[in-house]
């Protein structure tokens, strides 16, 4: 499943970076989001650094960040810092 879950994230920023796919579009994609920060839950996550880079993009939209905020990221990724950062 971890080698899926990275192809496909691969696969979303490699159409993000060619404007095969708007970000705006997946900004509005509320469940795209919560998949992208659960990304943080499993258990030997990899790309997480492509994973915050695509979710900075997609919060950078106006609806990107109000969806982000409904999903409480700011508070999930202030605790994940916390954690991972001591």
């Amino acid at each position: 499943m971890a080698e899926v879950r990275t192809r496909a994230l691969r696969s979303i920023g490699f159409k993000v970076e060619h404007a095969l796919v708007k970000e705006a579009d997946l900004a509005m994609d509320s469940l795209l989001l919560r998949h992208l920060l659960n990304w943080f839950n499993l258990d030997a996550p990899g790309e997480e650094t492509t994973v915050l880079a695509l979710l900075a993009r997609l919060a950078a939209h106006p609806r990107g960040a109000s969806r982000l905020m409904a999903l409480s990221a700011d508070a999930f990724l202030k605790d994940l810092r916390t954690n991972r950062c001591g």
